[in-house]
């Protein structure tokens, strides 16, 4: 993953892809794929990562990542029916799983991300900040700070 940052820094989107397919292809890992997915869709391929992401849904019980992620492929294609309702999903979901008291900082950044995508800037950066502020991590926030910094 340091590798696929690397890549991504010097804008060799290409490189990252086909270097976290092979390590995909080796280990297996959801967090590759996860890396994959969301560097073909950065790369504009957006339609090679639906039938990941497919089956990703097809196999994970908490799906509001992997929403995003087609949502995000989805209005790259210009499906933005289909991707409003995907942020929307995700948003739900993701409801019912933050608690007020003691929320998860990785659910408050994919909640920043489904928001950015209804258009709602203001409430992700409320999220992005109360994330910062639990648990100021730059590799976690960092795809929400891309995201409302509009480099995603």
């Amino acid at each position: 993953l340091l590798r696929e940052e690397a890549f991504r820094v010097l804008g060799k989107l290409d490189e990252a892809i086909a270097d976290l397919a092979r390590g995909d292809a080796h280990l297996r890992s959801t967090l590759l794929r996860s890396a994959w997915v969301d560097a073909l869709i950065e790369a504009g391929r957006a339609g090679e990562s639906l039938p990941a992401i497919e089956a990703a849904l097809a196999e994970t019980r908490h799906q509001a990542p992997w929403l995003i992620r087609r949502a995000r492929a989805r209005s790259s294609l210009g499906q933005a029916d289909d991707a409003r309702a995907d942020w929307e999903a995700a948003l739900v979901e993701l409801a019912g799983r933050l608690v007020p008291e003691d929320p998860d900082p990785a659910l408050l950044v994919q909640q920043g991300l489904a928001l950015i995508g209804l258009g709602r800037r203001e409430e992700a950066t409320v999220a992005l900040d109360s994330a910062r502020r639990i648990f100021p991590d730059p590799t976690l926030l960092a795809p929400l700070e891309r995201a409302l910094s509009g480099s995603h």
